[in-house]
């Protein structure tokens, strides 16, 4: 079930930006994979979760997708996922590293006060 959960997830985001590639309402296919992630059942939820956290460190392209996922939804499962990105961004040349570091540890400061109020 598990590699079927990613292959169809996989399928929808790829199908989704095929679809509003060319339109100005591009953004329209991250609001529709966020609807399509908040009909998930529990056990699908799981598997998205930990894909997402793999997106997160993957290409800029999926990693956009993931972050705005993750923020969105509130994924306190992808912490660990965003502190590698995060420490591998310091580490990095690109220009563009410190705006996508400063980016990673805001959501990362948003989901642990998140999770640490929960806890309480």
């Amino acid at each position: 079930m598990k590699k079927d959960v990613r292959t169809a997830w996989r399928k929808l985001r790829d199908d989704l930006r095929e679809e509003y590639r060319d339109t100005k309402y591009a953004e329209d296919a991250l609001t529709e994979l966020s609807n399509a992630y908040s009909t998930l059942p529990e056990d699908e939820r799981e598997v998205v979760d930990e894909l997402l956290g793999e997106w997160a460190l993957a290409s800029d392209d999926l990693r956009f997708d993931a972050l705005f996922l993750i923020g969105e939804h509130r994924i306190t499962a992808t912490i660990p996922a965003l502190r590698r990105l995060a420490r591998r961004l310091e580490d990095s040349s690109d220009a563009m590293a410190i705006s996508k570091w400063g980016l990673v540890n805001g959501i990362i400061g948003e989901l642990t006060d998140e999770r640490h109020a929960e806890e309480q």
